[in-house]
C-alpha cells in the first residue's frame, strides 16, 4: 500500500495513467483538466491528502474564482470528474498490485485472465 495520497501523488498518477495507456487518453485530460480548475484553492490538509477534499467546498471556490466563466453544468461535470479521478487514484494507492483501471464502460480493461479488452 502506498500512503502518498498528496495532490501531487495525484496529479503523477494522472500522468501514469495516460503514459502507460491505461485509461482513454481523452478521459484522463478530462479529469486533469477538471482537477486543475477545482482543486486550485486547497487547504494544506487537502493537498497533503486529496482524500479529505469537501468536493461542494472547491466547487464553491471555483464558482467564487471564476463565477462568469463556468455554467452549472460544467462545474457538476467537473465535479464529477474530480471524484471519479480520485477514487481510482485511492484505488491504486491502496493497492498497486492489485489496481484495476476503469475501462471506457466504467469496468475493468484487463480481463480475469490478465488479457486486455
Amino acid at each position: 500500500m502506498n500512503t502518498d495520497f498528496s495532490q501531487d501523488a495525484f496529479f503523477k498518477f494522472l500522468d501514469y495513467l495516460s503514459d502507460k495507456n491505461l485509461v482513454n487518453s481523452q478521459t484522463v485530460r478530462a479529469w486533469r483538466s477538471a482537477a486543475s480548475r477545482l482543486m486550485t484553492d486547497l487547504s494544506e490538509a487537502e493537498k497533503t491528502d486529496v482524500r479529505t477534499i469537501d468536493h461542494d467546498l472547491t466547487v464553491r471556490r471555483a464558482v467564487n474564482r471564476d463565477s462568469d466563466s463556468l455554467s452549472p453544468q460544467s462545474l457538476k461535470t467537473y465535479q464529477r470528474r474530480v471524484e471519479i479521478a480520485i477514487e481510482e487514484f485511492v484505488k491504486r494507492q491502496s493497492d498497486p498490485s492489485g489496481y484495476k483501471p476503469r475501462g471506457l464502460n466504467g469496468q475493468s480493461r484487463i480481463k480475469p485472465s490478465g488479457e486486455r479488452t
